[in-house]
């Protein structure tokens, strides 16, 4: 019985598909690869999202539980309001501050007529000190030393030493403090977020309320749905928020704002 190989018969063979054929199969494969592309960014997009929103969450917790700490460490503390004449930036940022609170995408934390007062209250050159809300804290700290009264003395604690109590001042904002001020300190914020926030005091004096804006700091970059990603100034989160107002249905993934109560016990209030 004469066999006859296989692989020569394929060489020969001359048959194969047609043009026509080639195209149906190239359009059935892109109709099933074009959802699935569509489907595979969407999730990417998701993601993205998700993880920014997530890392927002975490930056502004951070933030809470610093204030906390520094709260707590205090003897005492006190709203440290701004003088707009010495500290024009940052009167200038806390109206910024109430724009962005009183926006609906921001849930009108501050309601709007409260905050439009405020701002024109501000702009007027009204005394900032008895406003309710402040961008920083003051915190005083007292400890008991031993000063002897004879420098030779060997022990402080002997019979010639007397005990003297130290108060120490220091203030405390979000906004990165000036290095020639060593008063003045910035709470430890997680590093490539813009941080801001304002301070106020219930009526009974037991809760202080914490507002906080927080952002992706840097270069101004957009996503593929319009939505800035990056922010370098408080201008740039206001603007974002009331570009997004024209879409209700929408949140930013970039931008959280949020409002915190804290009990406090060692409150010393201005009068």
């Amino acid at each position: 019985m004469k066999r006859t190989s296989l692989f020569p018969r394929l060489l020969r063979d001359q048959s194969g598909v047609t043009l026509v054929e080639v195209l149906a199969a190239l359009f059935i494969f892109l109709i099933i690869l074009i959802p699935l592309t569509s489907v595979y960014v969407s999730g990417v997009q998701v993601y993205n999202q998700t993880r920014e929103q997530t890392a927002l969450r975490n930056a502004a917790d951070f933030a809470i539980g610093e204030v906390m700490r520094t709260v707590q460490g205090a003897s005492y503390f006190e709203l440290d309001p701004v003088d707009a004449e010495v500290e024009p930036e940052a009167a200038e940022e806390m109206k910024l501050l109430l724009h962005i609170l009183r926006t609906k995408k921001a849930g009108e934390l501050i309601p709007a007529a409260e905050a439009d007062k405020l701002i024109r209250e501000l702009e007027a050159g009204e005394d900032i000190g008895r406003l309710p809300f402040s961008p920083g804290l003051a915190l005083y700290t007292s400890q008991t030393v031993y000063a002897p009264l004879d420098e030779d003395a060997a022990s402080p604690v002997s019979s010639g030493s007397v005990t003297k109590s130290l108060l120490t001042r220091k203030l405390y904002r979000f906004a990165p403090a000036d290095s020639a001020n060593e008063l003045v300190q910035a709470f430890r914020m997680e590093p490539g977020y813009l941080i801001r926030g304002l301070f106020s005091i219930s009526a009974d004096n037991k809760t202080m309320s914490l507002y906080l804006v927080v952002a992706p700091e840097g270069e101004k970059i957009v996503d593929r749905d319009g939505q800035q990603m990056r922010f370098s100034h408080l201008d740039e989160i206001r603007a974002e928020l009331e570009r997004m107002e024209a879409h209700p249905e929408r949140i930013s993934s970039y931008i959280r704002v949020v409002k915190t109560e804290i009990a406090v016990a060692n409150l010393q209030r201005r009068e």
